[in-house]
């Protein structure tokens, strides 16, 4: 078992590998959650979030058109003083916070809850291990050709492999083939549909 984690401000995200599930944790500000994910439940597709924290861009605006206005009317009336661009200051610094506060998130959606991995970098290493143990356990159920099967049925289990990403184009190719030799009637030379 390998374990990883990732750290950004007040977020902590836990990877626990096993051979055929991982333990998730993930604590915010908010919430805490933890629970095992079956490896053939991560799903291929993936979606990115990115937590922003809206406040303090809006009050960053608001607070730099106070300041602009200020020391736009210092400057009319000729009253300018270093006071006067306090207000633009403070909110150049909070929108500045706001851009180095961001936090981003790969997302996979499993029937158990979300795993959400940083975008930092950990992430590809986490992601290429979550795959590389989804590969190996669908592979371990389903990669095998199975004889008693229906051709049409064993083709669309390749199919479906491949859709999922857990064989490739080429390694698709093969398995048909091999599929298709295996059902060639020896008596009449022709394929069995």
């Amino acid at each position: 078992m390998s374990e990883i984690v990732q750290k950004k401000f007040f977020n902590t995200i836990k990877f626990d590998f096993g051979s055929e599930s991982f333990k998730y944790y993930h604590k915010d500000n908010q919430t805490e959650e933890q629970f095992r994910v079956a490896y053939t439940s991560v799903p291929n597709d993936r979606s990115t979030f990115t937590d922003k924290n809206i406040w303090l861009r809006n009050v960053g605006f608001i607070w730099c058109l106070l300041g602009l206005i200020i020391l736009g009317l210092g400057m009319v009336d000729g009253s300018l003083t270093m006071a006067d661009g306090l207000w633009l200051l403070l909110g150049a610094i909070c929108l500045a916070v706001f851009q180095f506060s961001q936090v981003k998130y790969t997302i996979f959606r499993t029937a158990k809850g979300n795993v959400m991995v940083l975008q930092n970098d950990d992430h590809d290493n986490i992601v290429q291990e979550m795959f590389n143990h989804r590969r190996e356990q669908f592979l371990m159920i389903y990669g095998d050709i199975n004889s008693e099967n229906d051709i049409n049925e064993e083709i669309g289990k390749f199919k479906w492999l491949r859709d999922e990403g857990v064989i490739t184009e080429n390694e698709f190719d093969k398995k048909i083939k091999i599929i298709q030799l295996a059902n060639v009637n020896p008596e009449t030379d022709k394929r069995v549909n």
